[in-house]
């Protein structure tokens, strides 16, 4: 079981990956199965997301059903008894693989950067987990993110 701070960041990454996932893979039209197209960044998305209860991995490990639609996912994610270390590591390796690796929603340098209001919350939680050092508002990677900042290709040694 994990602490507190690591389940509101498993719960808000959960939330932005079922969202990203709805939007990105959805293919049919009642948006009630994804297809992971067996690219990388959405296979270890599907997997978390698998670990938490809100896909289910159907025949093929690219195809998963939606057991809990995108809007609903915060609510599933609280009510959640436990949430394991292995889902809590699989959400935070997918965060940094679609968000950072692809989509790069935050700056990925290792210098102190602003973010966006919308990801103010992320940030700070991101912080609470020790991933990332606030100071004076702004923040900078921490040395914690370093595996998974190498492992999706954002850095390089």
């Amino acid at each position: 079981m994990i602490k507190a701070k690591k389940r509101a960041l498993a719960e808000d990454i959960a939330h932005r990956l079922a969202e990203k996932l709805w939007l990105d893979l959805a293919d049919t039209p009642d948006q009630k199965q994804v297809h992971n197209m067996g690219q990388s960044n959405y296979e270890i998305a599907c997997k978390a997301l698998n670990l938490v209860g809100v896909y289910k991995q159907l025949d093929h490990y690219t195809n998963h059903s939606v057991l809990v639609p995108a809007a609903q996912v915060p609510a599933h994610m609280k009510a959640l008894k436990n949430v394991s270390q292995d889902a809590f590591d699989a959400l935070v390796s997918a965060f940094v693989a679609n968000f950072l690796s692809h989509e790069m929603i935050f700056p990925t340098e290792r210098t102190p950067f602003d973010t966006h209001p919308t990801l103010a919350g992320t940030a700070h939680l991101l912080a609470g987990c020790g991933y990332l050092a606030e100071k004076n508002g702004r923040f900078q990677w921490t040395d914690k993110i370093a595996p998974l900042m190498h492992r999706w290709l954002v850095w390089s040694d």
